[in-house]
């Protein structure tokens, strides 16, 4: 029987090593802007951090980044944009102990597994050539819920269509971002960098205490 036990990874903390001496996503921003020569390459950047870019989809996100293509004086589709995003931002570099674990982790079906990231549409297709995705129970990224963390709205939206709550729910964080929010609502935490990966794999243990099955074929 399934326990009643949510694991929530915080993606851009958890798998994204943005700290990286090979490539991170600022390397990727800066390759998007060569790559598509903007006359005013500012106004490009900064869509980056608008958070318009990652709480709009579909249509509303295409109109989006077509008038700041066209105010930055890019020559170049929407299409030939989202492209040349997937292309230089497949190449920063992921945690690859954190993305097997929560591979592991998600494969066990005694238990919940989740992502909350606050991504942009495309990047929804990046996680899942690294995340087995069939295996993932929930999902709750910025551009489909219409907010970003670390608004308190999707701690009560990840408590609804979840149905795990407090003690329940355990979430890999970057503390400073989300750990307060989640410790008023009353769920575990674990501070993750990329580089304790020891610690958080102890957490996820200790938080699974009394799964035999996983215990036996996990980590």
């Amino acid at each position: 029987m399934r326990m009643h036990k949510l694991i929530l990874f915080d993606c851009e903390h958890a798998f994204l090593d943005i700290y990286s001496k090979d490539y991170t996503v600022f390397d990727a921003r800066r390759d998007i802007l060569v790559e598509l020569n903007p006359k005013e390459p500012i106004i490009l950047l900064g869509m980056f951090d608008n958070p318009c870019f990652t709480i709009k989809n579909g249509d509303a996100f295409d109109n989006f980044v077509a008038q700041h293509l066209n105010r930055a004086g890019c020559s170049c589709t929407v299409d030939d944009f989202k492209s040349c995003y997937l292309k230089h931002f497949r190449k920063v570099s992921w945690w690859d102990d954190m993305v097997d674990f929560t591979n592991s982790l998600a494969a066990c079906d005694q238990f919940h597994v989740g992502i909350v990231a606050s991504l942009c549409e495309m990047d929804l297709q990046l996680i899942k050539e690294k995340i087995a995705w069939k295996n993932i129970d929930y999902c709750f990224c910025s551009f489909n819920l219409g907010v970003q963390r670390p608004d308190p709205g999707i701690y009560g939206i990840v408590e609804t269509v979840s149905g795990c709550s407090g003690d329940d729910i355990l979430l890999v964080s970057d503390a400073a971002t989300n750990s307060p929010l989640a410790m008023f609502r009353h769920w575990n935490t674990v501070n993750v960098t990329g580089e304790n990966f020891p610690v958080v794999q102890k957490s996820c243990m200790d938080f699974l205490e009394g799964c035999t099955e996983f215990k036996m074929s996990g980590a």
